[in-house]
C-alpha cells in the first residue's frame, strides 16, 4: 500500500467516524452563530481574512490572506510562529482551496495552534447546493465530515457541528406546509434550506 492509499484509507475512516458522531447531515441542529464563544485573551488567527477583522474577540489578531490589497499581516501561514495561536477563525475559506493543498493548510494551521486552542471553520452547506455552485471561486465541495476528518488527522478533535443561516426565522417560523417540505427534502434527499455549516475543533 502506498502512502497516498494509506492516507485516503485513514481519511475515509475518520470521515465516517465524524459523520456518525453527529448523526450525518440529518442530525445537525440549526443554531445561531455566536462568535462570543470564541473570545480569547490571547491571539486569534483570522485565516483567509479578506477585509474582515475579529480584533474585538481577542487581545491580538493575526490576519493571513494571499490578497495583498486587504493588507494582511502575512500572506502565508509560514509567517506565524508555531504553537502561539489560541483561536482560529476560517470563515468561508476552505472551500476555495484545492483538496491536495487543503491537506497541507490544515496541517499548518494545527501546527500554529496551542494545545486546547479552538478553531471555527464555516462552510457553504452542500445540502443547499446553490450556496456552493453560486460562487465560481469554490473549488472543493466539503462536507462537514470531510473537513472534520482533515481536522482529526491533524490532532484537532471535532467537538461540535451545526447548521446556521443569516435569516433563521425563515426556517424556524415557517408555516406547516413549508416545515413538512423542509423535513421531507432533508429526510429523503438530504436537501436543506440552511445556508451554512460550522465545524468547531479543539487542538489535542
Amino acid at each position: 500500500m502506498t502512502k497516498t492509499e494509506d492516507y485516503y484509507n485513514r481519511f475515509k475512516d475518520e470521515s465516517s467516524k465524524v459523520e456518525t458522531k453527529f448523526g450525518g447531515f440529518r442530525g445537525l441542529l440549526l443554531k445561531e452563530m455566536d462568535l462570543n464563544y470564541f473570545k480569547t485573551d490571547g491571539t486569534l488567527l483570522n485565516f483567509g481574512s479578506g477585509v474582515s477583522s475579529f480584533n474585538h474577540l481577542c487581545n491580538s489578531e493575526i490576519r493571513v490572506d494571499t490578497d495583498k490589497t486587504v493588507f494582511p499581516d502575512f500572506l502565508e501561514l509560514q509567517g506565524v510562529t508555531d504553537r502561539t495561536i489560541d483561536t482560529v477563525i476560517a470563515n468561508q475559506v476552505f472551500e476555495h482551496i484545492e483538496f491536495e493543498s487543503l491537506k497541507e493548510v490544515i496541517s499548518d494551521i494545527s501546527n500554529k495552534m496551542k494545545t486546547n486552542g479552538m478553531i471555527l471553520a464555516t462552510l457553504p452547506n452542500i445540502c443547499n447546493w446553490i450556496k456552493y455552485v453560486g460562487d465560481i471561486d469554490h473549488k472543493t465541495p466539503l462536507s462537514f465530515y470531510n473537513l472534520g476528518a482533515l481536522f482529526e488527522l491533524n490532532n484537532i478533535e471535532v467537538v461540535n457541528v451545526f447548521r446556521y443561516t443569516k435569516r433563521s426565522h425563515e426556517i424556524t417560523q415557517a408555516n406547516d406546509t413549508e416545515k413538512f417540505l423542509f423535513d421531507f427534502l432533508k429526510r429523503h434527499f438530504e436537501m436543506d434550506p440552511a445556508h451554512f455549516v460550522a465545524v468547531i475543533g479543539k487542538r489535542k
